[in-house]
C-alpha cells in the first residue's frame, strides 16, 4: 500500500511551523536586544524609540478612516505579554512600503505620538522602517468577550492587538434600525459600523473601504446572525472598536452557511481534511473544510492552478494546500486554518458545496484543533451529517455498480474504488480515491494493492473507515481521507 512520503517540502514545513512557533514567539536579531514595544507606554509624547516587531496590519489598510497609511506591529511575548503598537505614516511623505507583508520582521524608529488618543509611533522617512525578514510569523488573535472591548480604557496595553470576537450581530444602538450603518465623508463611504454581542455586552466593529471590505454582497448580515470577527483593537478618542483587515477576518459558521439559499455569498474558515487533488481524477477539484465541532462542507475550486494565498497574501499552490490537509490530519499542532470566500451551490444529490471565488482562499491564524470524527452505525448516517468527518464499520457487501476488482467487495470506478459496508443497521457506500491511495501519482498497481491489502477486502469481512461524508449519485458516501491505519482498516 502506498503512503505519503516521510519528508515534507521545506517551503511547506516553514509555512506551517512558523504558525506553531507563534504560540511562544521567536528570537530577534543577533544584535543587542532593543527595548520591548511595551516600553513605549512608559515614554512621553515626542520621545524617540526604536523597536522590533512583526507586521500585523498592512500599510494603508485603515486609511479611509485614519487619513494616513500606517501599519501595526507586535513583538514576542515579554513577561508573557506581547507588545503592540500602531505606526503612523503621513501619505504626503510618499513612502513606499509596498513590499511589506503580514508577518514580516521589521525595525521601526519613531516618535511617540497619538492618533485620536491611541498611543502610536510616527515615522517621517523611509529609513525609519527596515524590513528585516520574510513573512510567515503570525500571531493567534486574542479571544475577547464583546464587553471587554470598551474596557480597554483600563488596560491600554490591549490597544493595537489583533483580537477575535464571536457574537450575534445587533441592530444599530443609535436607532437606525439596521445592523449595518454606512459612514461617509464628503467624497463617499469610508466604511461601515457593525455591532456584536456575545451576551456580555455590545462591541463595535468598523469595516474599512480601504481594507477592501464591503458588506453589500453578504446577505447574511442581519440582526441575530452569529459572526466571528478578527481585527485590530482601535482606540478612537474615548471609544474602542475592532477593525477587520479584510474579508479573511470575517467568518460565518459552516452550519449557518449551509442554511443560506443557493447562490448566497459567504465567508467561512476551518481545517482542511480531504486533499485538494483527491477527487481530481473523477472530474472534481477541491477540498473539505471543517470546523472544530466537525461540521464541514466541500469547497470546489476550478483547477489545479487555482490561486491560493498564504498568510502573507502571496500565491501558493494547491499542492501545498494538499500537504496542509495531510499535516493537519496527522496531528500537527496548531493545525493550519483556511479561510474561504465564495458562493453556496446546491448539488443534484441534495448536498451543498462552496464554490470559491478567484483569490478567495487564504491561510489564516486561528486557535482551532483538528475536528474529531463522529462515529455512527452504518444505517444511522443522515442528511444532517453531510460535510462531517464520520467513522463507521461494517461487513463488505456485494459492491455497487462498477468494474469488479477480482472477486472481492471493491469496484473500480472513475477516480478510485468503491465498496459498500453494513453493520446490520443499513448499508453505506465507501469511496477510496486513487489520489488518496497514491497521492504522488507514481503509477502504482492499484489492482494489486486492493487485492493484497489486509483491510478486509473480501465480501463478508469487516472494514472500518473514517472520511468526509457526501451525497453522490443518489446515495450517501464516505470519502476516505487517508490511506493510513485509522482511516481505513
Amino acid at each position: 500500500m502506498k503512503s505519503f512520503p516521510a519528508l515534507v517540502p521545506s517551503k511547506m514545513w516553514i509555512l506551517v511551523c512558523s504558525l506553531a512557533f507563534s504560540l511562544t514567539g521567536c528570537g530577534g536579531s543577533a544584535e543587542d536586544p532593543l527595548p520591548p514595544i511595551s516600553d513605549i507606554f512608559n515614554l512621553l509624547p515626542g520621545e524617540e524609540i526604536t523597536v522590533d516587531g512583526f507586521v500585523t496590519v498592512l500599510p494603508g489598510t485603515f486609511e479611509s478612516s485614519t487619513a494616513e497609511v500606517g501599519f501595526a506591529i507586535q513583538d514576542s511575548a515579554t513577561a508573557g505579554v506581547a507588545g503592540t503598537i500602531y505606526v503612523q505614516v503621513d501619505p504626503l511623505l510618499g513612502l513606499d512600503f509596498s513590499t511589506m507583508k503580514i508577518g514580516n520582521s521589521v525595525r521601526v524608529r519613531g516618535i511617540v505620538s497619538d492618533l485620536n488618543l491611541m498611543v502610536t509611533l510616527t515615522v517621517d522617512q523611509a529609513e525609519d522602517v527596515t524590513i528585516q525578514g520574510g513573512g510567515g510569523f503570525i500571531y493567534f488573535p486574542q479571544q475577547m468577550q464583546t464587553s471587554e472591548i470598551d474596557a480597554t480604557a483600563s488596560a491600554p496595553e490591549q490597544q493595537a492587538k489583533i483580537v477575535r470576537l464571536n457574537g450575534q450581530l445587533q441592530l444599530d444602538p443609535l436607532g437606525s434600525g439596521s445592523p449595518v450603518v454606512e459612514i461617509s465623508d464628503m467624497v463617499g463611504p469610508i466604511g461601515w459600523n457593525l455591532w456584536l454581542d456575545d451576551g456580555s455586552g455590545l462591541a463595535q466593529t468598523f469595516w474599512h473601504t480601504t481594507a477592501n471590505l464591503d458588506p453589500a454582497p453578504l446577505g447574511f448580515l442581519s440582526a441575530g446572525t452569529e459572526l466571528e470577527v478578527v481585527g485590530f483593537l482601535n482606540r478612537d478618542d474615548t471609544s474602542y472598536e475592532v477593525f477587520p483587515r479584510g474579508n479573511f477576518d470575517i467568518s460565518l459558521s459552516i452550519p449557518d452557511t449551509r442554511n443560506l439559499a443557493a447562490g448566497s455569498h459567504s465567508l467561512i474558515r476551518g481545517v482542511t481534511a480531504l486533499p485538494a487533488a483527491a477527487l481530481a481524477p473523477s472530474g472534481q477539484y477541491g477540498f473539505s473544510l471543517h470546523e472544530e465541532n466537525g461540521q464541514g462542507i466541500f469547497v470546489s475550486i476550478t483547477s489545479p492552478t487555482f490561486e491560493v494565498k498564504d498568510y502573507e497574501g502571496n500565491p501558493m499552490t494547491t499542492a501545498d494546500l494538499g500537504y496542509i490537509g495531510f499535516l493537519n490530519s496527522i496531528g500537527l499542532y496548531p493545525p493550519v486554518i483556511v479561510h474561504v470566500e465564495g458562493d453556496l451551490v446546491d448539488t443534484t444529490g441534495g448536498d451543498q458545496v462552496m464554490v470559491a471565488d478567484p483569490g478567495g482562499i487564504r491561510l489564516v491564524s486561528s486557535p482551532l484543533s483538528f475536528p474529531p470524527s463522529v462515529s455512527y452505525p452504518t444505517g444511522s448516517i443522515a442528511a444532517a451529517d453531510l460535510g462531517r468527518i464520520v467513522s463507521t464499520a461494517g461487513s463488505l457487501q456485494v459492491p455497487p455498480v462498477g468494474g469488479n476488482v477480482g472477486s472481492n467487495g471493491w469496484t473500480s470506478v472513475s477516480g478510485g474504488y468503491r465498496c459498500r459496508i453494513d453493520d446490520g443497521t443499513g448499508s453505506i457506500n465507501v469511496f477510496l480515491p486513487v489520489n488518496v491511495i497514491d497521492p504522488l501519482n507514481s503509477g502504482a498497481d492499484f489492482l494489486t494493492d486492493l487485492v493484497t491489502w489486509p483491510i478486509g477486502v473480501n465480501i463478508g469481512q469487516p472494514l472500518a473507515v473514517t472520511g468526509f461524508l457526501r451525497h453522490f449519485d443518489g446515495e450517501f458516501e464516505i470519502v476516505v481521507l487517508r490511506n493510513q491505519s485509522g482511516y481505513i482498516d
